[in-house]
């Protein structure tokens, strides 16, 4: 019986498909005359402003030289016609060159001079423009006239400019916020405060209005020390420079304090009376050590909102009168605009996160009948710095985007001493080759290389994962992880450091030799001093050479005094006078450790031990393990599937086995899982209930291994 067709099913078969190409053959013949009419004449492309493009208000510190030449050319509002030619784009790779210590400092009269040169953007002055078109083109053309100039700048300068904001949009929000706020507050990085501060800012601030005040509000000083928070202030009073030290996590810390006194308190009312008098008699906790740590850290830096608010509030201008005053906040990216409005709210207003670039539009936020705050995207302002990986140390470009990453672990190794990465990630890492000039750091080769293989990071061709390793340090160096605070020019960097690793530089390393061991045997790091070693080993070694013969030995004395002369038995020479090399057997049966299953039902499939048994048992007295491996591995899946064909297709069917340890095959990969012990055992093995409840509970820790992305290699099954 033929298969019912319904009525209103589509064709299938070789002619339905040859209508389709014919159809779509036409279409393009239509589509190549059209286009070749246009560029026989000359394919003219609309004006750049007429075009109504939505605003771009990502951030953008990086360009391609196409892109960079498209932008000018867009902020002119040039018009181009297309010509057919052959052009290549040629991409040229930048080398990075690793150089010395002093290579990374800037003397103070550098600084002067290349502060002075570096401009912020203007907007036009309102004699320019009359309408919207015009104000469009004059902060274009303002905008590219600003690029030129910084690019003359990097051509005569030796030092490195910065990546700075190229995007247009981002310095309207600037430009805004300026106009509207009474003090504009910059806010800075304390662990390097001149970098973030611009000087031309400033000066533009009070362009716009000379009654604007400016204040450089500088974030994280719960990073510095007591030490280095009076030096810094000794130079901005130098320098007659408006400076507040504020720490915005030690004030949403202080914020949650409150909030759960006052829910305390709230219960302590609803108690009733015979309650309070069980509590009247309950011993109290004296706070006064807690509000004399309070009253210190005041001293040094402002951990409380409202003091932050009174001390805006005691620079605005009088001139202004009475009227509703704004307070504008400004600066980089990833220095805590946000979370220093957080605080001073009280809640969450403003989403915070730890990549740089989060606000996108100021905000403003209204916080009594007088006062408003206004929050401006963080803006990457021109500067100069040595390279890149001075950005990515101060987290003004994220982790994410290092390119060069031999170049910022180098920067981070002649800056924090070898100890700090020691304690920090428990390892233990070279010293230098020359012993008698060690100064206490290592370079950042060898730094790489110990960090990646200590956390196991390695590629898939064996080769530790040097860009993974270089990603953590930052990240960990911007969240404070790892500390480096930049000293004033006025003051040595060495007293600084002292200060900063003061404390750590006590503390016992709890790393071992392991890994070391490891890297020197794969002549991984730099200098070759395994192979030093060895050649200093061989060289200097106390073996004399010497000669032996065979033939009858003089008789020896036995235990009791007397005289033997019985035969010796015959040895061979290089057993008795040979080196007597001894070998300690490495356990490779891990809990862990990955193995492939030789013999039985599942034979060829991957298993991880659960636990090993290397003396045996009672019951099989030979090396034996715990393992539970995939039976029926999961399927592959595609994007077209729908959600419950890709749900039963990543289903996992696992199996738990005791297995000797002559019917596996070790592995050198291995997965970290956490099995359920009291369900995945020996015992569960021997009844079917345990042994079903410990089947569901390693499917369960499977699928979510599956899912996560992670280990594909576990999830595949072997090809034979």
């Amino acid at each position: 019986m033929t298969k019912r067709r319904f009525k209103n099913a589509k064709p299938v078969g070789a002619n339905f498909s040859l209508g389709n190409s014919l159809v779509k053959n036409i279409e393009e013949k239509r589509k190549t005359y059209i286009r070749s009419r246009k560029d026989s004449d000359g394919a003219q492309f609309q004006n750049l402003d007429d075009q109504k493009v939505e605003k771009n208000v990502d951030s953008k510190t990086h360009e391609h030289t196409l892109d960079e030449f498209m932008a000018s050319a867009e902020l002119a509002g040039k018009e181009f016609s297309a010509d057919k030619s052959q052009v290549k784009i040629l991409s040229l790779a930048e080398t990075s060159i690793v150089v010395s210590k002093k290579s990374f400092t800037i003397t103070e009269a550098q600084r002067k001079e290349l502060e002075s040169n570096l401009p912020i953007p203007r907007r036009p002055y309102k004699v320019k423009w009359e309408s919207k078109e015009e104000l469009i083109k004059a902060e274009n053309e303002a905008f590219l006239d600003w690029r030129r100039k910084l690019a003359d700048i990097q051509e005569k300068s030796t030092v490195m400019l910065t990546p700075f904001e190229r995007n247009l949009e981002l310095w309207r929000q600037l430009w805004r916020v300026v106009e509207r706020s009474d003090v504009i507050v910059q806010i800075v990085d304390a662990r390097n405060p001149l970098l973030f501060r611009s000087s031309d800012l400033e000066a533009y601030v009070l362009e716009v209005d000379s009654r604007k005040r400016n204040i450089l509000l500088i974030n994280k000083a719960d990073l510095l020390t007591k030490e280095q928070i009076e030096e810094w202030k000794k130079y901005f009073l130098k320098k007659n420079i408006s400076a507040v030290f504020w720490s915005a996590l030690s004030a949403s810390k202080r914020n949650e304090k409150d909030t759960n006194d006052f829910n305390v308190e709230k219960l302590l009312e609803a108690l009733p009376d015979s309650d309070e008098e069980v509590l009247e008699h309950a011993p109290t906790v004296s706070r006064q050590d807690e509000s004399l740590s309070i009253e210190e850290e005041n001293l040094l830096y402002i951990t409380d909102g409202n003091e932050l608010m009174n001390y805006f509030r005691s620079h605005i201008n009088p001139e202004f009168g009475e009227h509703h005053a704004t307070i504008g906040m400004v600066g980089y990216p990833n220095v805590g605009k946000s979370s220093t409005i957080n605080s001073i709210l009280g809640s969450k207003k403003v989403s915070v996160s730890a990549t740089p670039g989060k606000t996108k539009h100021f905000q403003t936020f209204v916080i009594d009948e007088k006062l408003t705050l206004c929050d401006c995207p963080g803006l990457t302002m021109p500067s100069y710095a040595l390279n890149a990986a001075e950005m990515l140390i101060n987290g003004i470009l994220p982790a994410n985007q290092m390119k060069d990453h031999f170049e910022a672990g180098a920067l981070i190794a002649v800056r924090v001493p070898r100890k700090v990465f020691e304690v920090t990630y428990s390892i233990i890492l070279p010293k230098q080759v020359d012993f008698e000039k060690d100064d206490g750091y290592t370079n950042g080769m060898d730094l790489l290389t110990t960090i990646a293989f200590a956390k196991g990071y390695m590629s898939n061709s064996g080769v530790p994962d040097y860009s993974r390793a270089a990603r953590l340090i930052m990240k960990n160096v911007v969240d404070g992880i790892i500390k480096w605070v930049k000293a004033p020019p006025n003051v040595d960097q060495k007293i600084f450091d002292d200060w900063t690793y003061k404390e750590i530089l006590c503390k016992k390393n709890k790393g071992n030799m392991f890994v070391l061991n490891q890297i020197s045997k794969r002549n991984l790091l730099e200098g070759n001093t395994g192979k030093v070693n060895a050649l200093d080993n061989s060289f200097f070694t106390n073996d004399v050479s010497t000669i032996h013969t065979k033939g009858k030995f003089a008789p020896k004395k036995g235990e009791n005094g007397k005289i033997s002369l019985k035969k010796p038995k015959k040895i061979k020479l290089r057993n008795k006078f040979g080196k007597k090399n001894t070998f300690k057997m490495v356990k490779i049966m891990k809990s862990g450790k990955v193995v492939l299953v030789l013999r039985g039902r599942f034979a060829g499939r991957k298993a991880v031990v659960v636990k090993t048994y290397d003396d045996g048992s009672n019951e099989k007295p030979y090396g034996h393990a715990l393992v539970a491996g995939i039976d029926k591995y999961p399927l592959k899946v595609t994007k077209k599937m729908g959600k419950k064909k890709v749900a039963s297709r990543s289903k996992v069917r696992p199996f738990l086995k005791v297995i000797s340890y002559s019917h596996v095959i070790p592995t050198r990969y291995s997965l970290e899982s956490e099995f359920d012990k009291n369900l995945v055992n020996k015992d569960a093995v021997k009844e079917p209930n345990t042994k079903r409840k410990a089947l569901t509970s390693i499917k369960k820790e499977f699928e979510e291994k599956y899912k996560t992305g992670k280990n594909k290699w576990f999830f595949t099954k072997l090809r034979f």
